[in-house]
């Protein structure tokens, strides 16, 4: 089997460049986001799509998934892979404003699973598919737009509110990553 080697160096020149980072980490709440901290993340989620998820490859497709007695049973290797990723931290975090703000990195790892063959891109054909697309970056830019235009700073909530705009905002860009996902 052929060794899968994922396009960190790419990912990380279009993360600092074109998404341009270090004015991200400039904003209020964003400080974290700084090129060495997202570096290590990128280099992690790629040592394990190709440490774990990319050797599953070729038992995914001589085994594929099954239904038996009402039950899916998938390939020999995806349940532990699955308890290595959540246990890695991947699976996000369970309040909001935890495992969002890693947004683009997330949308990496997703093209890292792309790439390793276990994530097929799903042709978006139907005006609702369409929407539900544009749903998370739409309710994300109105809420920036929103805050901006009463005098605070772009996505600065108001503290009695922030929990519930949060929510909102990371279920709205969930499905639209899903969908990018699936």
């Amino acid at each position: 089997m052929a060794e899968y080697f994922p396009p960190l160096r790419d990912m990380k020149f279009v993360l600092e460049t074109v998404c341009e980072l270090d004015v991200l980490q400039a904003l209020p709440g964003f400080e974290h986001a700084d090129s060495a901290t997202v570096a290590d993340l990128l280099d992690e989620a790629g040592r394990f799509m190709s440490e774990v998820i990319a050797p599953l490859n070729r038992v995914g497709d001589q085994q594929g998934s099954r239904l038996v007695d009402g039950r899916v049973v998938t390939p020999d290797g995806f349940q532990e892979a699955y308890r290595q990723y959540v246990e890695a931290g991947w699976a996000g975090a369970h309040s909001p404003g935890g495992a969002f703000q890693a947004g683009a990195v997330l949308a990496a790892v997703g093209v890292l699973l792309c790439l390793t063959g276990r994530l097929k891109p799903l042709a978006i054909t139907t005006l609702p598919l369409l929407l539900l697309l544009m749903l998370g970056p739409a309710v994300f830019g109105f809420v920036a737009l929103a805050t901006a235009m009463f005098g605070k700073a772009p996505l600065a909530y108001p503290p009695d509110w922030a929990g519930h705009i949060i929510l909102m905002i990371e279920i709205c860009l969930s499905i639209s990553v899903a969908l990018t996902l699936t």
